[in-house]
């Protein structure tokens, strides 16, 4: 008979939990995080430029370091896992959600933001610009909520391409003779 205590124990069941299935998981995770910290810009109207790089800062370097622990925890269960696909996986699903969330926050809590910066774009470039241009803009500008999703989902997932590929290749990589090589032991062996 199988023994299903293993698989009900915690500690086995990211064993048997599919890749996908996980980084949808770390994926919300990341985007919550993400969102949270994001979120202070919504609720502080006036924030000053330097607080404004510093909340961007602590937003992506915590984001990084969120995405290394995931994609460490996850490849320490699956050794022949891709540590590199596992972090797309992750980048994807956190990217969705950010998108998402970006859509409402354009869309319903804070529409004049965008509408704002089109219209100072208007107003500095308006005498470069013929009437088709400046009707082509403002024909963008009433639908802010779809174009800044498509933005930062785009955005978002280019970071997290950059981010997947040098978090891929800094981790340690599977020896098929059953110890684990760092990068420093691999380029001895060249």
């Amino acid at each position: 008979m199988y023994q299903t205590e293993d698989r009900n124990d915690s500690r086995h069941a990211e064993a048997y939990a599919s890749p996908w299935a996980s980084a949808a998981r770390d994926g919300l995770l990341l985007a919550l995080v993400t969102i949270a910290i994001s979120s202070i810009s919504i609720f502080v109207k006036e924030m000053p430029g330097f607080l404004g790089i510093i909340t961007w800062l602590v937003k992506t370097v915590g984001s990084i370091y969120l995405l290394v622990l995931f994609v460490k925890s996850f490849i320490a269960g699956h050794q022949d896992a891709s540590a590199f696909g596992y972090s797309i996986r992750i980048c994807l699903f956190s990217s969705l959600i950010i998108a998402a969330f970006t859509f409402v926050q354009m869309q319903y809590i804070q529409p004049d933001v965008v509408s704002e910066a089109f219209d100072q774009a208007i107003a500095q470039m308006g005498a470069q610009l013929d009437s088709d241009s400046i009707d082509q803009l403002h024909r963008i500008s009433d639908n802010p909520g779809r174009i800044m999703s498509i933005i930062t989902f785009f955005w978002d997932m280019l970071l997290g391409l950059l981010a997947s590929a040098i978090i891929s290749s800094a981790l340690p990589r599977p020896n098929p003779f059953g110890k684990t090589d760092t990068p420093d032991q691999q380029d001895e062996l060249l």
